[in-house]
C-alpha cells in the first residue's frame, strides 16, 4: 500500500499517533529540522490548522505538511532519490502541492548522486507547476555541474536564474569560480570574481579569492596571483592564512624564492596585526619564533610546513 493510500484510509487516533512518529522520525532522519521549520508552506499551514501545542493533534497538518516533505528530504539524504521522487508523485496525487523546500530537497538529492539531468528535470517541473525555484535550488544544480567539469552549463543556469529574478549569492559565484578554474578557463573565472565584487547583494568572500588564487598558481600565472593579493588587501579585508600559503607554495614551485620570502614575511606581520586588533595585548608571543622557524624551513626548492 502506498504512503498516500495509508494516510487517506486510516483515520483512527492510533493512526494519527503513528503519523506523528513517522514525522518526528523524518525530522530526525533529515538532519535539517531548522530549515524545515522555516518553510513558508509550513508556516502558512500552522496558521491555518493549529495553534501552539495543538500542532501534533491535527491529522491534516501531519499528513500534508509534516510527513511528506520530511520523508522526501530523508530519502534524499539517504541517497534514495528514486524513492523520494515517487513520494513526490504521491504528494501531488494526494492534492498536497510540494513547496520550494520539498522540490529543492529532491534537486539537491539528485545532485549529490551526480544525476544532474534528473535534477534539471525537477527544476523545470517546478517552474511549470508554478513553484518558483529559489537561489538554493539553482545553486545546488550550478555547483553540481561545476564539480562535474561543466561550468558553461552552470553559467547558462546562472543567466536563467537572473532572468527569472532570482539573485545569486556568494556561494553561487564561488561554485562558478571553482568550476572555471578546474577546467583551466581562468578568464571566465576572473569574470565571475569581478561580477561577485560588483554585486551589491553579496560581497566576495575569502574562499572565493582562495579558489581563484589556487587556479592562478596552478597554471603558473604568478604575476596575476600577486596582483590578486594586492586587490584583496585593497578590499579592506586582510587575506586569509591559506591564501598566503597558496601563493607562497606557487612561488616556490616556480623557484621565485626571494618573492616567496617577502610574501612569507608579509603574512606573518599581517597575522600579528590581526592579533592586536582582536584585543590581544602586544604581539603574539610566539609569532616571532614561528617566523624564524618558517625562515629556517625555506630551502632552495620548497617550503615545508
Amino acid at each position: 500500500m502506498s504512503i498516500s493510500s495509508s494516510l487517506q484510509t486510516r483515520r483512527s487516533s492510533s493512526c494519527i499517533r503513528d503519523n506523528i512518529q513517522v514525522a518526528k522520525l523524518g525530522l530526525h532522519f533529515s538532519k535539517q529540522p531548522v530549515h524545515f521549520w522555516r518553510s513558508s508552506h509550513l508556516a502558512k499551514s500552522v496558521n491555518k490548522y493549529v495553534v501552539g501545542d495543538d500542532i501534533w493533534k491535527n491529522e491534516t497538518f501531519i499528513e500534508q505538511v509534516i510527513t511528506f516533505p520530511t520523508l522526501v528530504e530523508g530519502y534524499c539524504n539517504a541517497g534514495l532519490v528514486d524513492d523520494a521522487e515517487r513520494l513526490l508523485e504521491e504528494m501531488v496525487a494526494s492534492d498536497c502541492s510540494p513547496d520550494v523546500y520539498t522540490y529543492t530537497s529532491l534537486v539537491n538529492g539528485f545532485c549529490k548522486v551526480k544525476r544532474m539531468v534528473e535534477a534539471h528535470r525537477v527544476l523545470k517541473r517546478m517552474a511549470k507547476g508554478g513553484c518558483q525555484p529559489n537561489v538554493v535550488t539553482y545553486t545546488a544544480l550550478i555547483d553540481a555541474f561545476c564539480r562535474a567539469g561543466k561550468p558553461m552549463v552552470a553559467y547558462k543556469l546562472l543567466e536563467e536564474m537572473v532572468g527569472n529574478g532570482v539573485q545569486p549569492n556568494f556561494i553561487t559565484y564561488r561554485s562558478l569560480i571553482g568550476g572555471f578554474c578546474g577546467t583551466g578557463d581562468l578568464e571566465e573565472a576572473h569574470k565571475m570574481l569581478k561580477r561577485l565584487e560588483r554585486n551589491e547583494n553579496c560581497k566576495a568572500d575569502m574562499f572565493a579569492y582562495r579558489v581563484m588564487m589556487d587556479g592562478l598558481c596552478r597554471t603558473g600565472r604568478m604575476s596575476a596571483a600577486l596582483e590578486l593579493l594586492e586587490a584583496i588587501k585593497q578590499s579592506g579585508t586582510p587575506p586569509r592564512h591559506d591564501i598566503y600559503v597558496a601563493l607562497i607554495r606557487g612561488l616556490c614551485q616556480r623557484k621565485e624564492l626571494g618573492k616567496a620570502m617577502e610574501v612569507l614575511e608579509e603574512m606573518t606581520l599581517s597575522e600579528e596585526r590581526q592579533a592586536k586588533c582582536q584585543g590581544l595585548r602586544g604581539s603574539d608571543p610566539g609569532a616571532s619564533e614561528r617566523r624564524e622557524t618558517r625562515k629556517g624551513k625555506c630551502t632552495l626548492r620548497r617550503i615545508t610546513w
